[in-house]
C-alpha cells in the first residue's frame, strides 16, 4: 500500500554548477555533479548559479531520471551592496525562464556566471519582481558575507517582510546560540575566525548577528543550505560540499514550488533544519488502517 500524504523530503536549495565563476574544479561534469546530489540523500534541490542559467537543463534532464526534484533558480546579485539573493522557479521551468528574468534585470551575456557583477534597481525592486514573476525568493546566508547584514538597520527590518522575501538562509546559528547565552563578543569572534580561518572584527560579528536576531523577530522560516564549498573553509564551489547543509520541508507526493510555499507558510510544523534534525524527522508509519468494518452492533448518533 503506498504513502498517500505529505512527507518529508531532503532539500539542498543553494547549489553551484561548473557555470559559476567561482566554481574550483571546471572538469567536473554533470553526471559526476548529480552522482553526488544521489550521494548525499538530496531529493529536491535548487540550481543557483551567481547570475547564470546556464547549468540548469543538463543537470535537471539528468536529475529527473534519477528521481530528484530540480527547481531552477539563480542566485542574484543586487542593490549596490551586492547582497545575495536565491530566486526559484517552478519545477516545470527551464533555464530559458531564469534567463529571461535575468535579461529583465539587466544581467548581459558578459556578466553571466560572476557574482560581482549586479542587477539592476534596489532589492525592493528585485524582490518585488520575481514575487510577480511567480517565484520564490530567499534571502542568502544573511548572517554572513554578501548577506542583507550590509544594508541599513531600517532596510533590513523593511526587507524582512514576505512581500518581499519567503525564508532566509542562515549558516552560523551554532555561534549565535553560544553568543545569546554568553554575550561575550570576543569568543563570538574566535568562533567566527576559526570557521572561517581569517580574522572577523567585532563589529563584523555584531553586523551578522543584527541580521540573524531581526530575522528571528520578523518570525521567518529559518532554512539551512550547503552553497557547496570545495573543502573545508574554502568559499570557491564544487562537489565536495553538495547536501552538506540541508533542511527538511514536508510537502506534497510531487513537489514543486508552491508545496514550498506552503511549508514555509506552516514552517514550524513543516521544515526543520539539520541542526533540528540530521535525519529523517519522522518516518512513515508502519501499521497502516485500509478499512474498517463494523457488524452486529447498533452505532448511535446524536442528534440535536
Amino acid at each position: 500500500m503506498g504513502y498517500v500524504g505529505l512527507r518529508w523530503y531532503k532539500c539542498d536549495f543553494h547549489l553551484h554548477t561548473m557555470c559559476s565563476a567561482c566554481y574550483r574544479e571546471k572538469k567536473d561534469t554533470p553526471s559526476e555533479w548529480v552522482e553526488e546530489v544521489k550521494r548525499k540523500g538530496l531529493q529536491c534541490i535548487a540550481i543557483t548559479d551567481h547570475n547564470d542559467y546556464r547549468g540548469i537543463d543538463e543537470i535537471k534532464a539528468i536529475c529527473e531520471g534519477e528521481g530528484i526534484v530540480v527547481f531552477p533558480a539563480v542566485e542574484l546579485s543586487c542593490d549596490s551592496s551586492k547582497i545575495h539573493i536565491l530566486i526559484l522557479f517552478d519545477v516545470h521551468c527551464e533555464g530559458a525562464d531564469v534567463r529571461d528574468f535575468l535579461a529583465k534585470v539587466g544581467i548581459t551575456k558578459n556578466e553571466l556566471g560572476n557574482s560581482a557583477n549586479t542587477s539592476n534597481g534596489s532589492i525592493f525592486e528585485i524582490c518585488d519582481m520575481a514575487q510577480k514573476a511567480g517565484a520564490l525568493v530567499i534571502a542568502a546566508h544573511i548572517d554572513d558575507y554578501s548577506g542583507i547584514s550590509q544594508i541599513s538597520h531600517d532596510n533590513i527590518k523593511k526587507v524582512l517582510d514576505r512581500k518581499y522575501i519567503n525564508a532566509v538562509q542562515i549558516v552560523n546559528k551554532s555561534v549565535w546560540d553560544v553568543y545569546e547565552n554568553n554575550k561575550d563578543i570576543k569568543e563570538t569572534c574566535r568562533l567566527l575566525s576559526e570557521k572561517y580561518d581569517k580574522e572577523i572584527s567585532d563589529d563584523k560579528a555584531k553586523e551578522w548577528y543584527k541580521a540573524y536576531s531581526l530575522a528571528k523577530e520578523a518570525g521567518l522560516p529559518f532554512l539551512t543550505f550547503s552553497d557547496n564549498p570545495c573543502s573545508e573553509k574554502d568559499a570557491k564551489h564544487g562537489l565536495w560540499g553538495i547536501g552538506r547543509n540541508y533542511s527538511w520541508l514536508k510537502m506534497d507526493q510531487k513537489p514543486n514550488l508552491e508545496s514550498v510555499r506552503q511549508a514555509l507558510l506552516s514552517y514550524d510544523m513543516r521544515v526543520r533544519n539539520e541542526y533540528e534534525s540530521p535525519n529523517k524527522p519522522d518516518a512513515e508509519p508502519e501499521l497502516w488502517i485500509k478499512s474498517i468494518k463494523a457488524t452486529d452492533t447498533l452505532l448511535n448518533m446524536l442528534t440535536s
